[in-house]
């Protein structure tokens, strides 16, 4: 059965879910924009940095470390949107929505541990829905088949080394961490240099 959400929205205008699990509540934890904007006020923001993964495994956690350290890199960015998630959930579906580029931080296993990959996420062919385990990729199905869209969307993830129970990473998911955290950041540059290219002041 699907974990129910529930949606709080703080005195700083910062909004949370909190998601039942197995031992108890995760706090998902985001930065930027709580609700969608009175009329005649901006757009959420653009680009949506989600990071996830399970703080009570080790490196599992890798997402989560990654986005918290973005959301203070692009605090006041008004363009970027952090959240930091246990799991990837289905309300998640209305986060993506009326977004430029939406990118996906995870940890990984079978490679070997500190490798860093970045992959471009598609919907899944054929008939989608919702599982007890949501991908990417099934987060983008399910928004395609609701509301006929989805955007741009790029997942990096880092393998890691331990995943057993405890709220410390590994040695070298520290050590890879900053380059995992560098190349979210170029992600990030590199499509809002492409959209303003796109726009008619980025002709030349």
């Amino acid at each position: 059965m699907n974990a129910v959400a529930f949606r709080r929205i703080t005195a700083d205008g910062e909004a949370s879910h909190i998601l039942p699990g197995k031992k108890g509540l995760c706090l998902l934890i985001r930065k930027g924009q709580a609700s969608a904007p009175p009329p005649g006020e901006d757009e959420v923001p653009g680009t949506l940095i989600i990071g996830y993964g399970n703080p009570m495994r080790g490196d599992d956690a890798i997402g989560c470390h990654a986005a918290r350290a973005l959301e203070q890199h692009f605090w006041n960015d008004p363009d970027v949107e952090v959240i930091a998630a246990q799991q990837l959930t289905p309300e998640m579906v209305d986060d993506i929505l009326q977004r430029d580029f939406v990118l996906f931080l995870d940890a990984s296993f079978g490679e070997q541990p500190g490798t860093i990959m970045r992959v471009t996420v598609s919907p899944e062919p054929g008939p989608g829905g919702f599982s007890h385990h949501l991908t990417p990729s099934s987060l983008l199905t399910a928004a395609e088949q609701l509301y006929g869209d989805t955007p741009f969307a790029m997942s990096i993830t880092m393998a890691g080394w331990s995943f057993e129970l405890g709220q410390k990473m590994s040695q070298i998911a520290n050590r890879r961490m900053p380059d995992l955290i560098r190349l979210a950041q170029e992600a990030v540059e590199a499509h809002r240099h492409r959209a303003q290219a796109r726009t008619p002041t980025g002709i030349r």
